[in-house]
C-alpha cells in the first residue's frame, strides 16, 4: 500500500491533487483504472473537510465511478484496533479530534468497533464523560487526548494514548466493507460531517 502524508497546517489544497497523481504514477496505475473513491467525511477541520470532499467528488463525478465516506472518528478507532489489542471487554475507544477551547469530536466504540456513541461535539467535563461513558472504561486516542488528560485529569478509568496519529491508511479496511456491501454516496449531493457550525475568526473575535 502506498500512501503520502504530511504534517503541515492549510496545505491541503496545495499538495492534496499533486500527491493523488504522484502515487498513481509510482504505481502505473492508470486513474481510469480505479473503482471507487473513498474519502473521510468528518467531522474535523472545516477547510480539510471541504477540499479533501470536493476533490473526492470531483474524481468520483468525472470517471463514474462510487464515492466511499467513512467517519474521521470511526477511522481512528479502527486503527486504533488494527494496532492495538484490548483485553478489558469494560474499556471503549473514544477518539477524540480537537475542536474550539473546551470542546472536542468524540465517539464511542466497542472493541469490535460497534458504535456506542454517535459522533458529536462535546464540551469536556468530568460530568459530560461520565454522563456518555456510564460505567465503562475509556481509551482517549486523537489529537484531542492531551485536552482530556489536563481537563479531566489522571483517573484509573481513563487512558490516553498521547502519541496516536491519525494515517489515511486506516481507512483501507472500512472502505473495502463498504465497497462490497456497495454501501455509496450520491456524489451530487454528498456532504461531509461538519458535526457544527463554522467560524471565521472575525465572527468569533
Amino acid at each position: 500500500m502506498n500512501f503520502i502524508e504530511i504534517e503541515r497546517g492549510k496545505s491541503h489544497a496545495s499538495h492534496l491533487n499533486n500527491f493523488i497523481y504522484k502515487i498513481l504514477e509510482e504505481q502505473e496505475f492508470p486513474i481510469e483504472n480505479l473503482d471507487a473513491i473513498a474519502v473521510s467525511s468528518g467531522p474535523g477541520s472545516y477547510t480539510g473537510l471541504r477540499i479533501g470532499s470536493s476533490t473526492s467528488k470531483g474524481i468520483a463525478y468525472a470517471l463514474n465511478i462510487p464515492l466511499i465516506a467513512i467517519n474521521t472518528l470511526k477511522i481512528m478507532a479502527s486503527g486504533f484496533l488494527q494496532r492495538n489489542a484490548t483485553s478489558n471487554e469494560k474499556s471503549l475507544l473514544a477518539p477524540v479530534l480537537d475542536a474550539r477551547r473546551n470542546e472536542v469530536f468524540i465517539a464511542l466504540y466497542d472493541n469490535n468497533l460497534k458504535s456506542i456513541l454517535a459522533p458529536q461535539p462535546l464540551i469536556l467535563s468530568t460530568e459530560a464523560i461520565k454522563e456518555i461513558s456510564g460505567n465503562n472504561d475509556l481509551i482517549f486516542l486523537g489529537n484531542a487526548s492531551k485536552k482530556c488528560s489536563d481537563i479531566l485529569g489522571a483517573n484509573e478509568a481513563y487512558k490516553y494514548i498521547l502519541d496516536f496519529k491519525i494515517s489515511s491508511t486506516y481507512m483501507a479496511l472500512l472502505a473495502e466493507e463498504k465497497f462490497n456491501n456497495k454501501t455509496f454516496e450520491n456524489t451530487s449531493y454528498f456532504e461531509p460531517n461538519y458535526a457544527k457550525a463554522f467560524f471565521s475568526h472575525s465572527a468569533s473575535s
